[in-house]
Order: C-alpha cells, then sequence, then structure tokens
C-alpha cells in the first residue's frame, strides 16, 4: 500500500481546495432548485390583509360553516342558509406546484349548491381559498382538501 506523504501546506490547500469546490457546488445546485411562492403579486396581496381578516372573522360568526366537496371532477359549494345571490371567488392552490393553481368566479342562489368543474385533480394536499359576497356582506375561508 502507498501512502502519500503531505506537509502542513500541501493539507491546508487541499482542504481549501475541497472547500471551495462543495461550495461552488452547492451554489450551481440551489440555482437549479424551483422557488415557488403561493402568489407572484405577494406584496400586492398584503394591502388587502385587513379586509380578508375582517372577511374571515365575518365566516367564524356563521352558524354553519361552508361545506366543500370534490365529486366526480368538480368541486361542489354548498353555504350556509342565507338569503339572495351569491358572488364567489374561489382559489385552488396545490402548494408544492404552483403550475397546477386554478381560480374562477362563482355566482348563484344561495340557498343551491355551487358547481365548479375542475376536472381530474392530483392526489394529495389541496388548499382552497374560498371569498364570497351574500347579503351585502363580505365572507372569506381556507380550507384544506386531501384527495386519496
Amino acid at each position: 500500500m502507498m501512502y502519500v506523504n503531505l506537509n502542513w501546506g500541501q493539507k491546508i490547500g487541499l482542504f481549501y481546495g475541497t472547500f471551495v469546490v462543495a461550495l461552488l457546488t452547492m451554489v450551481i445546485a440551489s440555482t437549479y432548485q424551483n422557488f415557488d411562492l403561493v402568489r407572484a403579486d405577494y406584496y400586492e396581496a398584503e394591502q388587502e390583509v385587513d379586509a380578508m381578516q375582517l372577511a374571515q372573522k365575518a365566516a367564524l360568526e356563521l352558524k354553519e360553516s361552508v361545506d366543500i366537496r370534490y365529486e366526480g371532477q368538480e368541486l361542489q359549494f354548498f353555504f350556509p342558509s342565507q338569503e339572495g345571490e351569491i358572488i364567489a371567488q374561489v382559489h385552488l392552490y396545490r402548494p408544492s406546484n404552483a403550475d397546477w393553481d386554478q381560480e374562477t368566479m362563482l355566482a348563484g342562489p344561495a340557498a343551491a349548491a355551487l358547481k365548479w368543474g375542475v376536472g381530474e385533480l392530483a392526489p394529495g394536499y389541496w388548499k382552497v381559498k374560498l371569498d364570497w359576497q351574500a347579503e351585502g356582506r363580505r365572507y372569506a375561508i381556507e380550507k384544506t382538501l386531501i384527495l386519496p
């Protein structure tokens, strides 16, 4: 077996050289990492936080919660008993992949379920943000949807 005899200067040089190569490898690897934000307009959305908090508080004060179901490639929204027309904005997003996000506006009578044909959704963890107006008041909730 052959043993390489290095003096202390060569050992320090080898250590720093290995450190630089490892550091450059990490920098190059990190440039290929995908860092999706939940929203592209993150700072503009921050301006609406107070209004959204009031809408969420109003939704918590309702006697019943909104029921969200995924059946037959469509999301169904069952709202608490309210009068009149409901206008809702729905944002369906996948925290792990921003390319799968979907958003739409729905409108219909409060007594009926609102339906949204979203197609085949990948199994896993989804978040549904629902912002709606009924009886002249704004409501908002965020629910988790886990598909098998």
